[in-house]
């Protein structure tokens, strides 16, 4: 009846404490996120991180726990988390910024789209920046893959515990013109630990002259011997770009 009135109308799947279940050939996209709130929560959880910087990291654990419900691709349609940096009071953290770079540090690793509410949206933000300056969008001449974490091989992290998942430009072929043999990649790498760590990742062999970019700071990161170093600290997480040219 929705779109038969406006088919331009969107319609979200939504259910609060619970996950959506699959009836989702009605609906465009999951809102998915708030089932995270605190009330909804195991004490020993929900209270270990009294300030809410490791809040997510207590409530979600392992990382592998969450591929089935915040990874898109099995859903068909986009999913958008919804932050819940709230505690006890119902209120947002007073300083989320390290609680919401937690959240970030899991879910960039899916592919998601975010509704910044009830945490420091600037750091959402700033994701959008770097994503749009890198350009999502298919045309023409080039699709953007992404590529899951347990799905990489070409950019292995040195520190196990480290999770890397990228994105990946892919040049459609014209007959009629030179083969563009030009790479661009970013990467989202992530430090699920309750530790810091100062770690390297390797870039594919085949790829001649890289360079790297910190692309939420736009310094350039020097690569020796075909890998980059990075240093973050516990549950943080950074955005690099990659480009170059395959053989």
């Amino acid at each position: 009846m929705v779109k038969q009135h406006n088919p331009g109308e969107w319609m979200i799947a939504h259910s609060s404490g619970n996950r959506p279940v699959p009836t989702l050939s009605l609906f465009d996209i999951i809102l998915l996120g708030e089932n995270y709130f605190y009330w909804y929560h195991d004490p020993v959880k929900r209270d270990a991180s009294k300030n809410g910087d490791f809040y997510y990291a207590h409530i979600f654990g392992d990382i592998d726990n969450l591929k089935t419900e915040l990874y898109s691709r099995q859903w068909g349609l986009p999913q958008v988390f919804l932050p819940e940096m709230r505690g006890r009071d119902r209120k947002v953290f007073p300083n989320p910024t390290r609680g919401t770079r937690t959240m970030l540090a899991y879910t960039l690793q899916f592919d998601l789209l975010y509704w910044p509410l009830w945490c420091d949206a600037r750091e959402i933000g700033k994701w959008d920046q770097v994503r749009q300056r890198f350009g999502m969008a298919d045309t023409p001449m080039e699709v953007v893959e992404f590529v899951p974490y347990w799905e990489n091989r070409a950019f292995p992290a040195s520190d196990g515990k480290v999770k890397v998942g990228y994105y990946e430009k892919i040049r459609q072929h014209d007959p009629d013109v030179a083969f563009d043999r030009s790479k661009k990649y970013l990467l989202v790498v992530s430090n699920l630990q309750f530790a810091d760590s100062e770690f390297t990742v390797a870039l594919p062999e085949k790829l001649v002259a890289p360079k790297a970019v910190d692309a939420l700071n736009n310094t350039v990161l020097p690569v020796r011997d075909g890998r980059i170093s990075l240093s973050l600290k516990a549950y943080d997480f950074a955005l690099v770009e990659i480009t170059g040219e395959m053989e």
